[in-house]
């Protein structure tokens, strides 16, 4: 199981069909996929644990072995988060063009994806600038975008239920009825707990505060964040936080910096832990 930060719903790798056609483009394209599949490719590891994964895309976080079966790779995905889905389109490139996975199942779809009509886009790169307006909205899975623009040649299969998925999706748009209602209804609430911990919060703890909820709403990241919290410590017996000292700007500037690291990387060992 691959892990990205943030994590959340479970989802099955593997997708994407190579395309041929009559244009000149479509002819390059089906050229480029030749000569890529004809190229040397390793294929998984018997030893599962010894998959490489870039460090920038994901951790292998836990692996079963199960002989005489084929092998299948779950990426933890985080729905609407930007960098989650690029990181997905990297992965499956990462197993396409170095484990030889040529299988792609994704949720939302109960069909095979036929992505040849914009595969053959004559602008390409404009296609790509498409694709990174889409990716900033939150408008676009990282599997759509690998079956779009992905060299490696791939079938990308939908693997919904799809009798399931519609009452699913009844479900939501009967609970977005109430939206509105129960919007208004949080706000109040929310508002009033900002109020009161206006009352209560110490001026660090409501630095901490502001900044975690701007991560939580998508409007900060994690390296913000951790900015914030290497600001501060525990002072010894005491409750509360205190400003951690340092002799001047740069050296503060270097020693949050340092702790920002620090933290990082003590995140980065718990997610690899089994």
């Amino acid at each position: 199981m691959l892990k990205k930060i943030p994590a959340a719903i479970l989802l099955p790798v593997f997708i994407l069909t190579s395309v041929t056609g009559n244009s000149q483009i479509a002819n390059a394209q089906a050229a480029v996929s030749q000569n890529i599949s004809d190229s040397p490719r390793q294929t998984l590891p018997l030893d599962l644990e010894r998959i490489e994964i870039p460090k920038a895309l994901g951790t292998l976080s836990e692996t079963h072995q199960v002989k005489n079966t084929p092998a299948v790779i779950l990426i933890q995905d985080a729905h609407s988060i930007p960098d989650a889905q690029r990181s997905i389109y990297r992965l499956i490139e990462h197993f396409q063009k170095n484990y030889g996975v040529d299988q792609v199942a994704l949720e939302g779809a109960s069909v095979k994806l036929n992505p040849q009509f914009l595969r053959s886009f004559p602008d390409q790169k404009r296609l790509q600038k498409i694709l990174n307006d889409y990716f900033d909205k939150a408008e676009i899975s990282g599997v759509s975008a690998a079956a779009l623009m992905s060299p490696y040649p791939a079938t990308y299969q939908g693997i919904e239920d799809w009798e399931l998925y519609e009452q699913g999706v009844e479900l939501y748009r009967e609970a977005m009825k109430h939206e509105k209602a129960l919007s208004e209804a949080l706000n109040v609430k929310r508002e009033a707990l900002k109020k009161e911990k206006k009352k209560v919060y110490t001026k660090a703890l409501l630095e901490i505060d502001q900044a975690l909820e701007k991560f939580y709403e998508n409007q900060g990241n994690l390296i913000e964040v951790l900015k914030v919290l290497a600001k501060y410590e525990k002072p010894e017996g005491e409750l509360g936080l205190i400003l951690k000292k340092t002799e001047g700007s740069q050296q503060k500037a270097e020693k949050i910096e340092l702790e920002v690291k620090r933290v990082a990387a003590e995140v980065d060992r718990l997610l690899r832990r089994p």
